[in-house]
């Protein structure tokens, strides 16, 4: 395909004079943020007890028009299923239901151990304590009032107290095993949206909730966009509203997690949270909040054929709604291939070259620079250009950091708005390589570049 000039980097950026290129790298690696291996999770939740007597492993009420289960019921069996069907490895944040569990709370007679409330008692019976990163006391506090779990006096205070309530009777019905810790309950929306429920305000006390836009309405719906999503700077502008509760929580040295998060709050929106756009909006997401000093995101996750932010739905729905996997995805791919060779891998972003439409991140292993993530954000709707049209391309000059001869792992797709077609080179021993250090990366496309160390390289290195 030719190459475009207009969209030329001029002079081609990445670091085309070697001394700015390898005092940016250097710099990089002094101000790199750690990645967490499990940067990019999974967040699952829903109105629940537990029930002894319970013969499914779970159990969901759903009211009509409502994709979302009003009550979900669960044995013992969920315990089981979350300790033999992933690796030992993987550990979990176990949600307690402080919403509608506060009459059991200010009981005299109150007892973990009694049947009216054994969430921490079965987690701690069922399911090794060595499993659980943390127990999450309640989700969306800052709601409760809204949605009518809390009276009109309920605030940062009230769930503060209720929180040091919790904190020593959770212990104490862990039964002597080693007891996690405490996350505390997700906050919804940016912190300047409700006042004083912020990590500032509570001094660590809040998780928060990132959805950002939402299609709860019609007119919120029209507002979703994949050209707003598909904006490298839009994605750094929005991070400004947590750089104050990052800050109080490494203030403590607390790791700071955004609780739930995702594209569109009502489920996101069809066309947009589960296309291509979106998984590339998620990397720069995910990348951009740990140079910020995030450690884990959560992308909240659902079923029912409309949590169009899902990365996954496992289970058919009906013929018209099959089990699939979104986009999205390939996030999870994409990062751990990124950072699987790294025993210490970190991360910083070269702001300095980053545009609206191209965003950069060098990687290090510990001190040293090993590759380089780059994402061209730019929009390519297939459906909106004539057959003749090209898809627009941008090269970016790697040599003076990375030398001449590397690799890429490309992830693409048809096009920004792609729902399926979508392909991540990471999965496969073939990898493209150049021998001038120029890498070439599409609209809508992000690559992984790192110096190229196979015996191809190495002789054609020798015979030029």
């Amino acid at each position: 395909m030719a190459r475009i000039p207009s969209l030329l980097l001029p002079p081609l950026l990445l670091l085309v004079a070697q001394t700015t290129g390898l005092s940016t790298v250097n710099l990089g690696a002094v101000e790199a943020k750690p990645i967490d291996r499990q940067l990019i999770s999974l967040s699952i939740d829903g109105p629940q007890r537990v029930q002894d007597n319970l013969t499914e492993t779970m159990y969901n009420i759903f009211e009509p028009g409502n994709a979302e289960a009003v009550n979900t019921t669960y044995s013992k069996r969920l315990f089981q299923v979350l300790a033999q069907n992933s690796g030992p490895e993987q550990t979990y944040i176990f949600g307690l239901n402080l919403g509608s569990s506060l009459s059991f709370l200010l009981t005299p007679a109150f007892n973990f151990k009694t049947k009216h409330f054994i969430e921490i008692t079965a987690a701690a019976t069922y399911l090794n304590q060595s499993r659980i990163l943390a127990y999450e006391v309640g989700n969306e506090p800052n709601l409760y009032t809204y949605t009518g779990l809390r009276n009109a006096s309920w605030n940062v205070l009230e769930y503060a107290d209720e929180i040091l309530d919790w904190m020593p009777r959770l212990r104490e019905a862990a039964g002597g095993q080693r007891f996690p810790g405490y996350q505390f309950g997700t906050i919804a929306e940016p912190p300047s949206a409700f006042g004083d429920f912020t990590q500032v305000q509570l001094a660590v006390m809040g998780v928060p909730q990132a959805i950002g836009s939402n299609v709860c309405t019609t007119q919120q719906a029209a507002a979703v966009t994949i050209d707003y999503y598909l904006n490298h700077l839009n994605t750094v502008t929005y991070f400004a509203n947590w750089v104050d509760e990052i800050a109080a929580a490494e203030s403590l040295g607390l790791p700071f997690h955004m609780g739930e998060t995702g594209t569109a709050g009502c489920h996101g929106k069809d066309g947009v949270s589960n296309t291509l756009g979106a998984l590339l909006r998620e990397i720069d997401y995910a990348l951009y909040a740990t140079t910020l000093g995030m450690r884990r995101l959560f992308f909240h996750n659902g079923g029912g054929g409309v949590f169009y932010y899902s990365m996954w739905e496992p289970v058919a729905l009906n013929a018209s709604s099959p089990a699939h996997v979104n986009p999205t995805y390939y996030s999870m791919l994409f990062l751990a291939d990124l950072t699987s060779d790294l025993p210490t891998p970190r991360v910083h972003r070269l702001r300095h070259l980053d545009t609206y439409d191209l965003a950069h991140y060098a990687i290090y292993n510990d001190q040293t620079f090993t590759k380089l993530v780059i994402l061209n954000t730019h929009l390519y709707n297939d459906t909106r250009s004539t057959a003749a049209a090209s898809r627009p391309e941008k090269f970016v000059n790697v040599s003076p950091v990375l030398g001449q001869r590397v690799q890429i792992r490309r992830l693409t797709g048809p096009s920004s708005v792609a729902k399926t077609g979508v392909t991540w080179k990471g999965q496969e021993e073939v990898v493209e390589r150049v021998a001038d250090g120029v890498v070439r990366v599409a609209a809508s496309e992000g690559v992984v570049v790192q110096v190229d160390r196979t015996s191809w390289a190495m002789e054609a290195l020798v015979h030029s």
